[in-house]
């Protein structure tokens, strides 16, 4: 049996599942088809040249009227997105670029939509960027770094993978050894704790104290001594190299300490890395306001969290709705990744886009939607900067297939009707299959949606857990649902939980007793409290009978 590749080049256009994604490329490039069971869909980009040098550029091909996402370092440390529509729009230093492409032929036809991955790669002493040009092509910037180390090709500088769902796309890598790319980073106990950092060590005792008597007590300390600001360039060189250059080796010149850690700096602030202090900066109100928000974007997205406190100065109200009174915090399944409809807009900066952030729990899906207009990173000027100082409200829409991967903790029997439960309104709203709802935000209001998967019990009943009601991530306390003669729910944490229910229950049990519970004909929102187990990380079996 013949397989043939996905992933082509003819007469100089790369070509993915029949549609041209670049065009006009030199004959220099070679494509060296993947190995392993990603055969058919994955490729290697690589280029040859006639010198040997240690910083080559190759053009790959023009890339016209196709949307793009791209991440690009913009800073020594830190990345940062971009979209746009053909090659100027690419910048330098970018990462990992993903393409939407579309055949206008077929989109009658119901063509399904096409996303190319393309990601730099390490080969050797060399590393791998992308970078556009203002003749709209894409170019390879590869180099080592060191004007001794030379080369004049490279056949493995660009992974390419494409398929119909942009995540499976975004996941999958070849079987090629060695794969010069980390993909499987494990999470540590630690991820699913609340802690504590404590700057100075006379707060450690008054800030765990305060912590336990709010109801939130924390399960490890970390010791750190302030945040120093290491780089040595101006903080008026916006022409960096950091910034503007692919020369990421330029900041590896020698070991010696730089100008402020040395004895013989100019000042007392030098040498401490510490300057305009600004006393009780974090007590004021605004950032207490801007926390939740903060909090609220973090959680779908599964990253960590740090809220900013003092002894005395706590809120608690929103520590206990991400920690639980054993510690433990109630972790999505998955990074948080954008919806498809925001993956290539720009929702900082074009005045029309809301962010939304899915993630997934064991037994159902968590949409976080914000107005984030008004700011970002320019392009132009080098920095975080206000392109509007007062954005407008917007206005979008939420669905269950937001969350991509909803139907696998669905299950096969899954018809597509979901209740959502929205967290800062506690509204439950039953949402037949494809239906939307709408949803509207002031610029930097945040709104988040748990969409629960509803079971058919019965013709007459139907039921779908939701969760426990106070918490940021609802339905992660819910970690297993079964259907036999009644139905079983296993349940993590404590307060108010709630469960749908198209028919009120004639009895709620939890371990060997029953539970009083409160049950609204309207919504269908079946409610009781939870207590306060015993044993950290203890799973209540709850039971609904009909």
């Amino acid at each position: 049996m013949t397989v043939t590749p996905k992933i082509t080049v003819s007469d100089g256009n790369l070509v993915v599942h029949g549609k041209t994604i670049l065009s006009g490329g030199p004959e220099n490039i070679v494509l060296t088809p993947g190995t392993g069971n990603d055969l058919v869909t994955g490729a290697f980009v690589g280029a040859t040249a006639s010198n040997r040098k240690s910083l080559h550029v190759f053009p790959m091909g023009v890339l016209e009227g196709l949307r793009f996402l791209c991440c690009f370092r913009f800073k020594l440390w830190w990345m940062t997105h971009r979209v746009g529509t053909c090659g100027r729009d690419v910048p330098l230093e970018t990462q990992f670029m993903l393409i939407e492409s579309k055949d206008s032929k077929d989109q009658q036809q119901n063509s399904p939509t096409v996303y190319t991955v393309l990601l730099p790669l390490l080969e050797g002493q060399f590393r791998a960027v992308l970078q556009g040009n203002d003749k709209n092509e894409i170019e390879i910037c590869l180099e080592s770094g060191d004007p001794a180390v030379e080369t004049n090709h490279g056949l493995h500088l660009v992974y390419m993978h494409a398929g119909n769902n942009p995540f499976k796309s975004s996941t999958k890598l070849s079987s090629k050894e060695p794969f010069p790319f980390c993909c499987h980073l494990f999470l540590i106990g630690l991820a699913g704790a609340h802690g504590m950092l404590s700057i100075l060590m006379l707060q450690q005792r008054a800030l765990k104290k305060a912590s336990e008597e709010g109801g939130t007590s924390p399960r490890f300390l970390i010791k750190d001594d302030g945040w120093q600001q290491i780089e040595s360039k101006p903080k008026d060189a916006t022409d960096s190299v950091v910034q503007e250059g692919a020369q990421f080796a330029t900041r590896l010149i020698g070991i010696k300490e730089n100008t402020k850690f040395q004895k013989n700096a100019q000042s007392n602030d030098t040498i401490s890395g510490l300057k305009h202090v600004i006393d009780e900066a974090k007590q004021r109100t605004i950032y207490h306001q801007a926390l939740e928000a903060s909090i609220a974007q973090n959680f779908p997205d599964n990253g960590c969290i740090a809220c900013i406190d003092k002894p005395g100065r706590h809120n608690f109200n929103l520590l206990k709705r991400l920690v639980l009174p054993d510690g433990s915090v109630l972790r999505a399944q998955l990074p948080g990744r954008p919806t498809v409809d925001s993956l290539f807009v720009d929702p900082a900066r074009d005045g029309n886009s809301l962010l939304k952030i899915w993630n997934l729990n064991k037994c159902s899906g968590v949409v976080g939607v914000f107005n984030c207009q008004g700011a970002g990173w320019c392009k132009i000027q080098k920095k975080t900067r206000i392109h509007c100082p007062s954005p407008g409200t917007l206005t979008g829409s939420v669905c269950a297939s937001d969350v991509d991967l909803i139907a696998q903790v669905a299950g096969s029997d899954w018809h597509g009707d979901t209740i959502v439960y929205a967290y800062r309104s506690g509204e439950v709203i039953r949402l037949p299959k494809g239906t939307s709802l709408p949803v509207t935000l002031k610029v930097l209001e945040y709104k988040l949606f748990h969409f629960c998967p509803i079971k058919e019990i019965l013709p007459s009943i139907s039921f779908a857990p939701i969760g426990l009601l106070d918490m940021l991530n609802t339905g992660g306390a819910v970690e297993q649902f079964e259907v036999l003669k009644d139905k079983s729910v296993r349940v993590r944490g404590s307060g108010r939980f709630g469960v749908y229910s198209s028919q009120c229950p004639l009895k709620c049990v939890m371990g060997n007793s029953e539970r009083e519970f409160n049950y609204d004909s309207e919504t269908g929102l079946t409610s009781f409290c939870i207590p306060v187990p015993e044993k950290e990380m203890y799973r209540w079996k709850i039971e609904i009978q009909f």
